[in-house]
Parts: structure tokens; sequence; C-alpha cells
């Protein structure tokens, strides 16, 4: 009859327990359903289903069955210096979801003091509306007044493609690409890079469409 319930916890469990002790990877995972996904990759998307995690823009680390498959190419070196964690102290970070009819004093309203980071989910590959200045002035004074806003898709496959003209408009905008993190990594990831002290407002938005942790597909030069 399959595996149901608590039946299905345990063999979860078992399962990352026993990639845990037996595979040196060198990530924080999320293992469902028998795969080994990339936490900052994976989303919850079923509230009842037995398929209720998925990583759409990256494929699992492992998979378990007769035997258990790691796919070395798509985990992470193992890093040489030690271990070094960080607090995240920043709280003034938010989500904006573009939906028609959004006015632009609905979007001054959350961009306002005491906010320094939004996470924006656009519209399919990271478009807003061509069409509505004021919400392209909202977001233009925002960005200049220091707030940092990174464009992430509302779609749950793929990423951002700044190059057609309404993403653009919001490149103009002073608008940072997310390329193709899910928002809840976008949002983790501002929030730790707003915290650090040691990094200016350019650096950090430099750092925004760039692999640290694996978190995003990097296409820079300088990919991890």
């Amino acid at each position: 009859a399959g595996i149901k319930g608590a039946d299905m916890d345990a063999h979860a469990t078992a399962g990352a327990l026993t990639i845990a002790g037996n595979c040196n990877i060198p990530e924080v995972g999320l293992f469902f359903r028998s795969r080994l996904y990339r936490g900052n990759r994976t989303q919850k998307v079923d509230t009842q289903g037995f398929e209720a995690f998925a990583s759409h823009n990256y494929a699992p680390l492992a998979e378990m069955g007769y035997r258990t498959e790691v796919y070395w190419s798509r985990v992470l070196p193992t890093p040489d210096a030690p271990l070094s964690v960080r607090p995240i102290t920043e709280r003034n970070v938010g989500v904006l979801r573009l939906f028609p009819g959004i006015t632009s004093a609905f979007v001054q309203n959350i961009l306002q003091a005491p906010l320094r980071g939004c996470v924006l989910e656009s519209f399919g590959s990271g478009n807003a509306p061509d069409n509505r200045p004021d919400l392209m002035a909202a977001f233009a004074e925002a960005t200049e007044r220091g707030v940092v806003i990174v464009n992430c898709t509302q779609c749950q496959r793929g990423g951002v493609r700044p190059q057609y003209a309404t993403g653009k408009m919001l490149d103009e905008c002073g608008v940072v690409s997310g390329a193709d993190m899910t928002p809840e990594a976008a949002l983790t990831k501002l929030s730790y890079l707003l915290s650090r002290e040691d990094m200016t407002l350019d650096e950090i938005k430099v750092a925004m469409p760039m692999s640290l942790r694996g978190e995003l597909t990097d296409t820079s030069p300088r990919g991890a």
C-alpha cells in the first residue's frame, strides 16, 4: 500500500541519516521522497501531496533507491576555510508581488522607510508594466533612497531575463536581478547581506546576482 503517515516520516528520516552519515556532502540539504535537494534551491509546493517539495531550477544532489546515487558534479566543493556563521540582524526587508491594477501609492507605502530591502516578484521573466511611469518612478525613488530591490519571477521555474524591454525598465530604475533564485532564498540573502556592516550598498547590489552558496545559476565571469 506504499508508505504513509508516520512510516513515511520514518523513511525520510532514515534516508536523511544514511546520506548524512555516509556521504561527505558539504551543503545544507533537504531530503524528501528519496531525493536530496540543495536547501536554498528548494520550495514547499504542496500542502498535502507526497511531492511536497521541489527544486525547479536545480536537479537533486542525490537520490536513494536500490543504491544511493550522489551527483557529485552538482555538489559544491568542500570549502578550504572553516565554517564562519554571521548573524542576520536586518529585519527591515520584505516582499512585494506585482499584480494587475497595482497602484503606485501601494508600492510607495511598501517601500517607505525603514525598509532597506525588498524582493520584487515580477511577471514572467522579470517584467513589469512598461506603460506605468508612476510605478517606475516609485521604484526609482526607492532605489535612489538606498532601498535594495531584487527582481525575482513569480514563476516557479526559470529566472529573470532583463534583456526584454519591460525588464530593462526595472534595471534602469536601479532594480537588481535576482537571476533564478527562489523568492525565499532572495529574501534570506538580502537580509544576510544588509546585515553585513563590512559591505557598502554598491557591493551588496553586486553580490545579489552572484552565487554565494549555490543559491542561483551564476552566469557572471566570477561564477561559483
